[in-house]
């Protein structure tokens, strides 16, 4: 699979499949229940993010809307061939679940 479909089918799955799966849960939750989501290690933000989407990633003011861009940015960036250059790790799944591991 060319990467950038690897790259929008994985963040579809991963990230916004999560992401839709939490706002379906949440009118059936009773107040002070929590979902436990469990990610993968390939979801660090290690290295391999630069520091400039690593601070965009763990800003304390990071909205749903913020971590939707950050996923299209995503996908763009591996559509035109330059996702390490814009700062984001060599894995779309890494990537998703880096994503996934901020919704919570």
């Amino acid at each position: 699979v060319p990467f950038p479909d690897q790259a929008r089918q994985t963040i579809d799955v991963n990230y916004y499949g999560t992401r839709r799966m939490l706002r379906e849960l949440q009118p059936l939750m009773r107040p002070g229940c929590r979902v436990v989501g469990v990610s993968s290690m390939s979801g660090k933000l290690g290295k391999s993010w630069s520091e400039q989407m690593r601070e965009r990633m763990l800003a304390p003011d990071l909205a749903v809307v913020g971590l939707d861009a950050i996923a299209e940015e995503f996908v763009a960036a591996a559509a035109e061939g330059n996702h390490k250059e814009a700062g984001f790790p060599g894995t779309a799944y890494g990537t998703s679940k880096a994503l996934m591991t901020q919704l919570h």
